[in-house]
This record gives structure tokens, sequence and C-alpha cells, in this order.
């Protein structure tokens, strides 16, 4: 099987979705490391008021205009990167371990153990994702750890599901059969001939994924359920400026189209290393 770079530099969607990824993770991983060492990377402060006439339209001076306090919108936009990238990179890293984990034991022991791994994750499966993810976040109060708990938590089941149905292609190859008789204990068998051999799989799944949880938070955020104003959220500040869709459209309009940028760059790399796979 082809490296995931070779198949990336041979399929343009995947070639843009890798460009789109990296400019978020390189964005989100800057403004990160600089806002803990109290460095400012941005124009103006994300909070700072009156950094120039209040709705002013997009300029050279503010690329993505001011809101109705004077915020630079460019700067507030960089600066709350960090909270969706890391939020849709985190849950969906849990939840592709955690699949892996469940889905891959399930399929390796089987019998009762696997009933009962599936009927649990059936059960999880089964319940309103949104709706959970909304009580768990009230009841852990707003705020962008909170919100990654809550999605972690109702996010794995998909990923478990995938993972067994691979594992279980897999369990019933030559190899599997020689490594039980050779005494290979339960662990080493999946963490040594099972998930080398399904992760590829389940990553390009993973990567597809990430831009759904992106818009699942931004739109628990436009609920108020992450950040407390005035830190910059993206889901927050389509919310918060919705009204001015006509007398200052850029408002609305700028970050619920770099919430739309990161879906589909996360989407077309996974779309494209998944055709490149199947075509290879």
């Amino acid at each position: 099987m082809r490296s995931i770079l070779a198949i990336m530099g041979s399929n343009r969607e995947a070639k843009i979705g890798a460009v789109i990824v990296a400019v978020f993770l390189l964005t989100a991983i800057v403004v990160g490391v600089a806002t803990a060492l109290g460095i400012t990377v941005t124009p103006y402060g994300p909070v700072q008021t009156d950094t120039g006439p209040k709705l002013a339209p997009p300029s050279l001076s503010h690329l993505f205009g001011t809101d109705l306090l004077g915020r630079d919108v460019f700067s507030r936009i960089i600066v709350a990167t960090p909270n969706d990238v890391s939020v849709g990179v985190g849950v969906v890293a849990f939840a592709l371990v955690v699949g892996l984990i469940i889905g891959s034991i399930a399929a390796v022991k089987g019998g009762l153990l696997d009933e009962l791994l599936m009927r649990f994750t059936d059960v999880v499966f089964a319940l309103p994702a949104l709706v959970i993810a909304m009580v768990i976040a009230v009841a852990l109060g707003p705020g962008v750890t909170n919100m990654m708990i809550a999605l972690m938590i109702i996010w794995w089941p998909p990923h478990a599901r995938l993972a067994r149905g691979e594992a279980l292609k897999v369990s019933h190859q030559n190899y599997i059969r020689s490594a039980r008789l050779a005494g290979l204990g339960t662990w080493k068998i999946i963490f040594r001939h099972v998930i080398p051999n399904i992760f590829v799989i389940m990553l390009v799944y993973a990567t597809l994924d990430v831009g759904t949880v992106i818009l699942v938070y931004a739109g628990l955020s436009y609920l108020g359920l992450s950040v407390k104003p005035p830190a910059p959220d993206w889901g927050e500040m389509v919310s918060a400026f919705q009204d001015y869709l006509i007398t200052a459209p850029w408002l609305p309009i700028v970050p619920g189209l770099i919430i739309s940028i990161g879906v589909i760059g996360f989407s077309l790399l996974g779309d494209g290393i998944r055709d490149a796979l199947e075509a290879g």
C-alpha cells in the first residue's frame, strides 16, 4: 500500500484539502503557543475595542472589517482558530483511539465480550448525540474544554463499529491464526497485526469526521455553550452578529465562511485519500 504522502501527491482533492488543513493546523498551533507565551501575533488584540471606525467594511487596515465595538474581526477570527481546530482534532483523536481498541477487542475476542461491547456501543450510538452533548455541556458549564468532553463522550461509537467491521476482515487472515498458534496474547495480536492493518482506513474516516465535529462545535457555540463573550469563537460570532446580515454582512458571513472552509478542507483531504486508496 502506498504511503499517505504518496497518495496525497497523486490526488488533486487530497492536495487541496491538505493545504487547507495545513493552514488551519499551523494557525491553531502558532496562535495557541503564542497565547501561552503571552505573545501577540494578530494586528490587534481580540477584545481590543475602537481599533478603527465601528462597523467598518473590510479594508487594508482591517481585512475582515470591524464590529459594532470597533474590534478587528480578522484578529478575532485568528485567535478563535485554536478553539475549533483543537475541539475537532481532539474529539476525533479520542474517538479514533477508543474506537480502534473497542472494535479490535470485540472482533478478536468474539463471543460474549463482542456481544456486550457492541450492545453498549449500540446504546450510546442510539442516543440523540446533539441533545446529549448539549445536556452534558449545560451540566459542566460553558467552555471549550467542557464542550470537548461532552463531544468525546458521544462521538466514539461510529469509530468502534467501523473498527470492528474492518478488524473482523483481518482477524480471519492466516497470519492472525498463525499468531494465535504461536501463543501471542490478545493485546499483542491487536497492536501488532490488527490495528496496523486497519489504521489507514480508520484514519480516512477520522479525517472526514474532523470537519463534522468542527461544524457541530460551531453549532453548539452558536447556542452559547462554548466561550463566554468577549472571548471570540466562530459560532458565537455568527450568533452575535446574525442581525447585521444586511447592514454589515461581513460580521456573520466571514466566520461562517471560515467554518465552511475548514469543514471542506478536512472533507477534501479525507475524500482524496479514500479515492486514491480505492484506485490503488
